[in-house]
């Protein structure tokens, strides 16, 4: 039955995510960044990373139009995939 189901992530509202949540969702394994390293340019390295930790947290995509951004999970993934967080208005020019 359904409600037997659990999400493989748990749904964290937004307000609740502390640091350590965040750098814990952002726990790329190898075929996160493998996925992550196919993307082309810097701007859509970053901006599928976030979104893959966005979905972590969230357990959905963040808002398209305009595009939804927590800062502290930006941060945490610009750090972690050494790229820097400005390119991120790039990636989320292109969905315009």
């Amino acid at each position: 039955m359904c409600s037997d189901k659990k999400n493989v992530f748990p749904v964290h509202p937004l307000k609740d995510w502390s640091r350590n949540l965040i750098a814990q969702s952002i726990q790329f394994s190898q075929e996160d960044m493998d996925l992550i390293r196919e993307r082309r340019q810097e701007p859509n390295r970053l901006g599928f990373g976030y979104q893959l930790a966005f979905v972590r947290l969230a357990n959905r995509f963040p808002i398209q139009q305009p595009f939804e951004i927590q800062q502290d999970v930006l941060l945490c993934v610009s750090f972690y995939l050494q790229i820097p967080s400005g390119f991120i208005d790039e990636y989320g020019a292109r969905q315009n």
